[in-house]
């Protein structure tokens, strides 16, 4: 995942949030959603932009949920995530 543009104040997250991704039967994004805040509208924008990166194996088109959460580390790792779809890997 692309870096924020700008490191968002973790002070102000004020929890978890969760997005919408539609994928097409390409793989393409075609539209994402915040359907709940972090709070921190900086750090969801971005979540957004970087989401609308996404691509996905071609088959089925399809909708995901996706957590919103961040993680404060020094290494930068792939992030792995469950969802009712599969898996999906990002970094």
């Amino acid at each position: 995942m692309p870096a924020p543009a700008e490191l968002p104040d973790m002070r102000r997250l004020s929890g978890p949030g969760l997005a919408r991704v539609a994928f097409s039967d390409r793989g393409k994004v075609t539209d994402v959603k915040v359907v709940q805040s972090t709070g921190n509208r900086p750090f969801d924008a971005d979540a957004v932009d970087t989401l609308r990166q996404w691509r996905i194996k071609a088959g089925a088109a399809r909708e995901v949920e996706l957590p919103l959460t961040t993680v404060m580390s020094g290494k930068r790792r792939p992030v792995r995530m469950q969802t009712s779809g599969g898996t999906m890997t990002s970094g």
